[in-house]
């Protein structure tokens, strides 16, 4: 785990130690407590590392069961790729193919489409194995691809020390306005 990783994950650590019915997550239709999502997001690591998986391919909503999910790749070291709710089926399936994600937790919407291309339902994982060498570069942490309007969607990996740098300076410079809530809004 790189140290910005620990770091963050130290942070979690301790705002459920010291925040522990403070709300950490706020969706649509769920309010998450840091203990909770503390609880919640090392429950889903150890899913994770049961899989013994490599990439992991969200398709759910934006909402806290993807960032419940998202937070236990991170601290699982493993590559997460997220697809967008606007991805064409064709789209997706190249984006599951290109990441070989052996494993993808999806909106039940797209059963379909993931037995389609090649997946099996297992529990809460769609399961697929790919031969082959693993095309993620070392320290891939996040895969997201552009819509490809010009094509076929192009990837872009990001390592966890590049996010959660950005992550951390953002939040530095937010200081001076002591903001007490985040609101992240998403086209």
């Amino acid at each position: 785990m790189s140290p910005e990783t620990e770091r963050f994950k130290q942070t979690l650590r301790s705002h459920a130690e010291r925040k522990t019915s403070a709300i950490a997550l706020w969706g649509d239709h769920q309010k998450v407590d840091y203990a909770t999502l503390y609880a919640e997001v090392v429950y889903r690591q150890q899913r994770l590392r049961d899989e013994q998986v490599k990439v992991i391919a969200l398709a759910l909503d934006n909402g806290v069961e993807a960032m419940l999910w998202d937070l236990a790749a991170l601290f699982e070291g493993l590559t997460c790729l997220t697809l967008p709710p606007f991805f064409s089926p064709a789209q997706r399936a190249h984006c599951l193919e290109q990441s070989q994600a052996e494993r993808v937790i999806a909106e039940p919407a797209l059963d379909d489409e993931l037995q389609a291309a090649g997946y099996e339902k297992n529990g809460e994982f769609w399961r697929r194995t790919f031969s082959g060498p693993n095309r993620m570069p070392e320290g891939t942490a996040k895969l997201t691809f552009t819509s490809g309007t010009t094509g076929t969607p192009k990837g872009v990996c990001l390592s966890a020390e590049s996010l959660l740098t950005v992550a951390r300076e953002l939040n530095q410079a937010s200081k001076p306005a002591d903001p007490q809530h985040h609101l992240a809004l998403l086209p």
